[in-house]
């Protein structure tokens, strides 16, 4: 475990699929004093994957005030989600103010191999079926919001354990 004395923000993008969620599942045990947030279960509890916009806002401003309040706390925050560039620049002013010290990572693959990813998920996990428009739609959405300042990993030629024990690297390095 890596015991940090410094406060910080992880921040993973990336579209569905690109293994932002299994990565931070790998970070998160090593990092004392670390939270670790992922829009979709919050999603899960208050929308249950449902499409409700309405409800999607929700969710996206629990997560917000979720990484507010551990940072006010002094807790490091692994952020798991796909976000805006607007996003990602909102929670890195957040982190600056609480003194953390941000790390803006993002995942990507092939869109065949995220399309494979994501079925499968979605079949072992008993989640409703996402359809290829909608993996499509979300998949151009991210392309369209890359954010500028940050590592790129394609986690089609890096196993999320590499790209887990990059980000250690890069988080004792600093």
């Amino acid at each position: 475990m890596i015991s940090r004395k410094k406060l910080f923000l992880i921040i993973l993008d990336g579209p569905m699929g690109a293994g932002k969620t299994t990565v931070a599942k790998l970070l998160h045990p090593k990092l004392d004093r670390t939270a670790y947030i992922g829009l979709d279960r919050i999603k899960r509890y208050i929308t249950g994957f449902r499409k409700v916009p309405s409800r999607n806002e929700v969710s996206r401003g629990v997560v917000a005030k979720m990484v507010e309040e551990y940072l006010r706390q002094r807790i490091s925050v692994i952020l798991d989600q796909s976000m805006s560039k607007e996003e990602i620049s909102s929670y890195r002013r957040m982190g600056r103010k609480h003194g953390a010290k941000d790390h803006v990572f993002q995942l990507d693959a092939p869109r065949g191999i995220l399309n494979s990813r994501i079925h499968l998920r979605t079949e072992e996990l008993l989640k409703p079926r996402v359809t290829k428009a909608h993996i499509d739609r979300h998949y151009n959405d991210h392309l369209k919001r890359k954010y500028p300042a940050t590592v790129v990993f394609d986690s089609k030629a890096v196993s999320a354990r590499q790209i887990a024990n990059r980000i250690l690297k890069e988080l004792q390095r600093r």
